[in-house]
């Protein structure tokens, strides 16, 4: 009861800010999509794929923030198990959530913009990058083409195409939303809460302006605060995806219905490569290959998320100190993985055995999403530092001018709790789409008299083959290697010679 005697006499302010804490205690909780993660990871490694998808399927019904996550996930899973049907279904159920994304806030109520300032970039909804929407579509394709659906290959092609395309726009569109929201949200804060000493709405520009603080920065997570993520000196070939050219290429040449300006894009960005700038002279004058195999190989897992913490500079925020209690921030790094296997060739008939070749560098890809996801995420974080801070400032403000000793006793005891609230959100987002390769190899082979192929893959002089058998016929073959440890996994897709 003393308790609650002391409470109701704080500061009014004071006693808002106290129920929002209690309120988000409540509304948050404990999150375990790291855990799910994990789960997820490890099944894939071990070639539990259909297991996977049940993990990460279990995760998307509870229609949580991270449902969309967990679709891509299952996707992806259910393409390997293979259960190309379910895959689809679990790739249709994403691209419904980017939709609804699309026509919605990140913030829509003034509750999720306090929660979302005294909280962590997790209290967002997973909104997916620009190259999740394209392997969404890219995977579809490639389960619909397992199914013998032409129409709807070319369909989904079209849109990861589509979303390659529109890749700049997207990303402005999303910059400039989450600029207006971060605003919003600075609003809708107390303004008994953004005292003198720490303003986050004044203070932010301090630490832009701070060379120590960038440069910590720059060292421990790669992001150049200066010029990283800076849409202005983007190139295309900074995020453009050749796989989905050259696929969407070959795809259009096999059905009699174009393909040219796909391959001439994958050439432009692979100008060194032999295989590709092949394609494009072939398709370019004129006719259509007849019993020839493409075949992609998608290995390893991109960059993983992993959290680097770290305290605020003194002299940024020198009422530390004494006012507040905890100042600091989490940020996502990536960290590269191991490929797969170091080499791939195909043998087979007459050709003998022909290497395969770097297609894509998805690793390349990542970085570029995730210095864009930075430039604004690394804002919202300080805004969000200097949020907390300044609400345990205003506590010890009250404190300072209180006369009365129980008040002055509960104001103590928030101003811990909001302390210990700062210090136990502070945590960065390492929800990704954890299954994207690495890198993607591509080669080129006409079809033996037999059918019979030998993809090779190679680590450390160790080789693992994986049998094909190709009918007559213009065939795509898309392989999967997870890992050094998981086998790899096919599926062949082969088309009637012209």
């Amino acid at each position: 009861m003393w308790a609650l005697d002391a409470v109701s006499r704080l500061p009014y302010p004071c006693r808002g800010l106290l129920g929002l804490l209690w309120a988000l205690c409540l509304l948050v909780g404990c999150r375990s999509t790291n855990s799910v993660l994990l789960n997820y990871e490890g099944q894939m490694g071990m070639g539990a794929y259909a297991q996977a998808a049940q993990t990460t399927v279990q995760a998307a019904e509870k229609g949580d923030g991270d449902e969309l996550l967990w679709r891509l996930l299952a996707g992806k899973a259910y393409l390997l198990a293979p259960s190309s049907e379910e895959a689809v279904a679990q790739l249709d159920l994403a691209e419904d959530l980017f939709q609804a994304n699309d026509s919605s806030t990140a913030l829509k109520t003034g509750a999720e913009q306090a929660k979302a300032m005294l909280g962590s970039e997790l209290s967002f909804a997973y909104r997916g990058f620009g190259q999740d929407r394209i392997f969404c579509c890219l995977y579809k394709g490639l389960a619909y083409a397992s199914l013998g659906n032409v129409a709807a290959t070319r369909t989904e092609l079209n849109r990861a195409a589509e979303h390659q395309e529109n890749w700049l726009f997207e990303r402005r569109r999303e910059i400039a939303q989450a600029e207006q929201e971060l605003e919003e949200a600075v609003a809708r804060q107390d303004a008994s809460q953004r005292t003198a000493e720490v303003d986050p709405l004044a203070q932010q520009g301090l630490f832009w302006q701070d060379a120590a603080f960038a440069e910590s920065v720059r060292q421990n997570t790669g992001f150049d605060m200066a010029t990283s993520g800076n849409l202005e000196r983007l190139a295309a070939a900074d995020y453009s995806n050749a796989y989905l050219a050259h696929l969407c290429g070959i795809f259009r040449w096999l059905q009699g219905d174009g393909g040219r300006e796909f391959l001439r894009d994958a050439a432009a960005l692979r100008p060194a490569s032999p295989l590709l700038q092949g394609d494009f002279q072939a398709v370019s004058q004129g006719g259509r290959p007849r019993n020839q195999v493409w075949l992609y190989v998608e290995d390893g897992l991109c960059p993983a998320r992993t959290e680097w913490r770290l305290d605020l500079p003194l002299f940024l925020l020198p009422y530390v100190g004494r006012y507040a209690l905890y100042a600091g921030m989490a940020l996502p790094r990536l960290e590269e993985r191991s490929a797969a296997a170091e080499r791939y060739w195909l043998g087979g008939g007459a050709q003998g055995e022909v290497p395969l070749e770097v297609l894509e560098n998805v690793d390349r890809l990542v970085r570029t999403e995730y210095d864009v996801y930075m430039r604004g995420a690394l804002k919202r974080e300080i805004v969000r530092t200097l949020a907390k801070v300044s609400a345990q400032v205003a506590f010890q403000i009250a404190i300072d001018n209180c006369e009365d000793s129980g008040a002055r006793l509960a104001l103590k005891v928030a101003q811990i709790g909001v302390g210990a609230w700062a210090a136990g959100t502070t945590a960065a987002d390492l929800r990704e789409w954890v299954s994207l390769p690495k890198v993607v190899w591509v080669g080129r082979i006409e079809r033996p008299g037999d059918g019979k192929l030998s993809l090779v893959a190679e680590t450390g002089g160790l080789r693992e083959s994986l049998a094909l058998e190709v009918p007559e016929g213009n065939t795509l073959v898309w392989v999967r290697k997870y890992a050094p440890s998981s086998p790899m996994v096919a599926r062949v897709v082969t088309y009637p010679n012209p």
